[in-house]
């Protein structure tokens, strides 16, 4: 038998929730249906202790890892925490930037989404890569010729016509 959930976010609650006995809510924008929320604390946190060095100087830190539920009715989903004086120092999955897909072609989609994903995974120079894949495909959708991406962009920005334009004509 193959499981298939209603909903494709498999870390997903469903019934009620316990009250959070006092544990702050943190407000953060979930990772799985992107909307900002008050999450709550899903049972018992664990408090431990984080060793590390900080300016060379051996340090102990006092952390907090907890499950939180996204306070949206359709999506509940959860977000596994860690936080330590006060803030967020790890959050799996990982909080994506939000952007508006409306009107962009899929193409143009998957690249922006996996671009988004590298940075939220703190893959920086995945990240650049794929910023730069991306203007590559805008230039090529717009038929923005050049012998590289520089003179391609020059071309883009002569195809153009700047917002504050469009207005002045309506």
């Amino acid at each position: 038998m193959k499981f298939e959930p209603h909903n494709r976010n498999f870390f997903q609650v469903e019934g009620t929730i316990a009250p959070t006995n006092g544990w702050q809510v943190v407000s953060i924008r979930c990772p799985h249906c992107r909307q900002l929320g008050s999450f709550q604390v899903l049972g018992s946190p664990l408090s431990f202790i984080k060793k590390g060095k900080q300016n060379n100087i051996e340090c102990h830190t006092n952390a907090l890892a907890s499950m939180r539920i996204c306070p949206n009715a359709k999506c509940r989903g959860l977000v596994f925490l860690i936080e330590s004086r006060d803030h967020i120092v790890a959050m799996e999955p990982p909080e994506l930037l939000d952007f508006d897909p409306e009107g962009l072609p899929e193409s143009i989609l998957r690249t922006l989404r996996e671009a988004i994903s590298c940075h939220a995974a703190g893959a920086h120079r995945a990240t650049a890569m794929m910023v730069r894949r991306l203007l590559e495909e805008i230039c090529e959708l717009n038929n923005a010729e050049g012998a590289n991406l520089h003179q391609r962009l020059e071309a883009l920005k002569a195809k153009i016509v700047p917002a504050s334009i469009v207005r002045c004509h309506e």
